[in-house]
């Protein structure tokens, strides 16, 4: 039955059999060397799992969202404090991740709520010794036209409460993380993102 995408997640994680981890959802579309660049990365700098930009898709035009490409620029090999903005990197599909990092660092995704994404990509950024970065366009995020898509429901009471529900358990990862430096950018620059559309 259909219990959101972090229910179908959690439940891909406990079938899934390999080293490494990674997320798609079934209306987008993931380039054909995108896990290969990912996964160079991850063996060339030993990180704890990979990163990399995306563009939005309308069915004929690819479109790198500037902000995305800003946050990943060059290849790199980061802990948090180096470059806490990150942290407004919340898509669970443009990340690779090694199983037994996931494993240990206890992940997993919320069920029953929207915007599942963004505590828990919190969670992996603040876990890691190291996270890499790649400023390849490893996913291609399909624009719904129709206005189905789950990013497109902010007219909604419930699509508020689920958004900001996650968002505050982002902000209490980061308030247990410790760091007066990543609490500021995280205040500054991550927990607005989004907000304004339902304004």
């Amino acid at each position: 039955a259909n219990h959101g995408l972090g229910a179908a997640r959690n439940e891909g994680i406990r079938h899934a059999t390999g080293d490494y981890l990674t997320f798609a959802d079934s209306d987008d579309v993931v380039p054909p060397s995108a896990y290969a660049v990912q996964l160079r990365q991850l063996h060339r700098t030993g990180a704890d799992f990979v990163t990399g930009s995306l563009a939005r898709w309308d069915g004929d035009a690819l479109a790198q969202l500037p902000w995305m490409h800003r946050l990943h620029r060059s290849r790199a090999a980061l802990f948090i404090e180096q470059q806490p903005e990150i942290l407004g990197d919340v898509f669970a599909w443009n990340k690779v991740f090694r199983r037994d990092f996931w494993d240990g660092a206890g992940l997993s995704w919320p069920e029953g709520v929207r915007y599942e994404d963004q505590p828990t990509t919190t969670q992996a950024y603040l876990r890691a010794r190291l996270f890499g970065i790649v400023p390849d366009v490893v996913y291609h995020w399909r624009v719904r036209h129709d206005g189905s898509s789950i990013t497109q429901q902010s007219s909604s009471l419930k699509d508020l409460e689920d958004r900001w529900a996650t968002k505050r358990m982002a902000l209490a990862s980061v308030l247990d993380y410790g760091s007066p430096q990543v609490e500021r950018v995280f205040h500054d620059k991550v927990l607005a993102g989004d907000l304004h559309r339902y304004f």
